[in-house]
């Protein structure tokens, strides 16, 4: 169950956006059945997963708060003309924007990162064909849930399009009223505790943007070298199946692709099951050893946290380690 004071920073971050759009008719949806999202002042409240039986179709809000459950099996399902397999609780949160005016919000919590893993791309995709667009994005605070093994995630939703996204942090009360004044003002600050816009379709979890924002500011330091994309100085990348071993080349290193066992250019060295592990095969241009160094300094443990991905389980893909600079 949610702590109070975690659950009362997310009330409150809601009821204060409410309040900047000036909403008058508003929504409650109850799915979860843990109320952990609601709006007290709502006018209308619904119930379980047959909550549209409780709404004529006509009916339209300016504000609705979706409470929804996490981690449900995939359905297929249309969206935009589309058809999609998606999680069950995404495809309630489909429904429920069809209820929202033309300049109305809808809130709703969903599992880390957002839409960006897994089929949620093209959910947003097909949600944009709709009409409808992701225009915040906010990290609820740490603990909410005792139980859960991941920091769900809270998206807001709208009908006007944009082409950039306001990522925030509610890591306290004092930041609840700046954050919605920032959503809806679309004035930003320079740190997440204020909103910060990105650019649309770009967010990849709250892990991996902090990382960027260091690695950002660590890399002043570096910027009299040249950039190169790990996939310019590699011969091979290779994986291996469950059960498999890499076999021992010239110049390679070994990255792991979940956990937090250190990069080396010593075969010897890995210490986990190697299918989790990627070995890259360097060009001429570049020495095994100092890039496993690298990779062991503070600014290289950054780059790869920054491209671990997933909701429980984070892991690196071999795709996005390729495109590293």
């Amino acid at each position: 169950m949610p702590k109070i004071n975690q659950s009362s920073v997310l009330d409150g971050f809601v009821a204060a956006l409410g309040e900047e759009i000036g909403s008058k008719n508003t929504l409650t949806i109850d799915v979860s059945g843990l109320g952990v999202l609601g709006l007290k002042c709502a006018r209308k409240q619904v119930l379980g997963f047959q909550w549209m039986d409780s709404l004529p179709p006509e009916c339209r809000y300016d504000y609705i708060v979706a409470d929804l459950p996490f981690g449900m099996r995939r359905e297929p399902t249309t969206v935009g003309n589309r058809e999609i397999v998606l999680r069950k609780n995404w495809i309630e949160l489909a429904k429920a924007l069809r209820f929202l005016n033309h300049d109305g919000l809808c809130v709703a919590l969903v599992e880390p990162p957002a839409f960006g893993i897994a089929e949620g791309p093209r959910f947003e995709e097909a949600l944009n064909s709709e009409g409808y667009y992701v225009t915040g994005i906010f990290n609820v605070p740490i603990g909410l849930f005792e139980s859960a093994s991941f920091r769900p995630v809270l998206v807001v939703l709208g009908r006007s399009r944009s082409d950039r996204v306001l990522v925030g942090e509610l890591d306290g009360a004092e930041h609840i009223s700046g954050l919605a004044h920032a959503l809806v003002s679309e004035i930003s600050g320079d740190a997440l505790s204020e909103g910060v816009f990105i650019v649309s379709g770009t967010f990849k979890g709250f892990d991996r943007l902090k990382a960027e924002q260091q690695l950002s500011g660590l890399g002043t330091q570096f910027k009299e070298y040249d950039q190169v994309r790990l996939r310019d100085i590699a011969v091979e990348i290779n994986t291996v199946k469950n059960g498999e071993d890499h076999t021992v080349k010239e110049n390679a290193v070994y990255v792991p692709m979940l956990g937090q066992s250190l990069v080396t250019h010593d075969i010897s060295q890995i210490s986990i099951k190697h299918q989790n592990v990627c070995q890259v095969v360097l060009s001429e241009k570049a020495n095994s050893e100092y890039l496993s160094a690298f990779f062991q300094s503070q600014l290289g443990k950054l780059v790869l946290t920054s491209l671990h991905v997933g909701t429980v389980i984070r892991k690196i893909r071999t795709s996005d380690l390729a495109q590293f600079w």
